[in-house]
Order: C-alpha cells, then sequence, then structure tokens
C-alpha cells in the first residue's frame, strides 16, 4: 500500500512538473514566433530595398555592353535580376543560340550567373 501511495505522489509530482515546463514552453514558442515575425518584417524591408537599389546599381554597367547584351541584360534587370532563360528568349525576340552566346559573353564579365534549374536555366545578376 505504501508503494501504491508512493508511486500515485511521484506520478502527481511528474505530471505537475511537465505541465509547468509546458506552459513557460508556450510562452517561449510564442515569443519566438513574435520574434520570427519581427525579423520576416525587417528582412522583407531589406529586401524591398534591395530591390529598388539594384536596378540604380546596375543601369550603369549597361551602358558598356553591345546591342544584345544590353538588351538581354536590361530584361534580366527589368525582372528584378532573375529570370529563366526560356522567358529572356520570348521577351528578346532573340534566338535560343543568340541569347546563350549572349549569356556567355556576360557571363564571362561577370556580370551573371546561371544556374540549372530542371531542363533549362536562372538568369541571375551578379
Amino acid at each position: 500500500m505504501a508503494v501504491i501511495v508512493v508511486a500515485a505522489c511521484a506520478a502527481g509530482a511528474s505530471a505537475t512538473v511537465l505541465l509547468t515546463s509546458g506552459d513557460s514552453t508556450s510562452a517561449t514558442t510564442s515569443e519566438t514566433e513574435t520574434q520570427d515575425l519581427r525579423t520576416q518584417r525587417s528582412t522583407g524591408d531589406i529586401c524591398h530595398e534591395l530591390l529598388q537599389t539594384r536596378p540604380q546599381a546596375w543601369a550603369p554597367v549597361s551602358e558598356r555592353l553591345a546591342s544584345n547584351e544590353e538588351l538581354v541584360y536590361k530584361t534580366v534587370l527589368d525582372a528584378d535580376g532573375v529570370l529563366p532563360q526560356s522567358e529572356i528568349v520570348d521577351r528578346t525576340d532573340l534566338s535560343k543560340a543568340t541569347v546563350s552566346r549572349t549569356l556567355d559573353s556576360l557571363e564571362t564579365r561577370d556580370l551573371i550567373e546561371r544556374k540549372r534549374r530542371g531542363m533549362g536555366n536562372v538568369v541571375r545578376l551578379t
């Protein structure tokens, strides 16, 4: 009988500790979520500012480029600096080969980079 009483007391104490620590965990989780929302807002603000300053920083570069290079570069620039290669072909009315050669030239100058995505490439200004 004494063993049962001691076991019941221990189980009750364990449950109390778990419930109490669960409440503090909930408070900590809530604080963490609030902090995450603040971080997301500030990150969003930073991204918005970056997207506004990018065209200003990249625009002078386009003045030093050949006609096809300038056209492709401005097309990617107008798309906020990231665009699938197939979209460049559609938007510029240049052939796939011309766009590919032009991107090779821009990539050699470290003005863009291409990342393989599935069956195509995504072009990003650097």
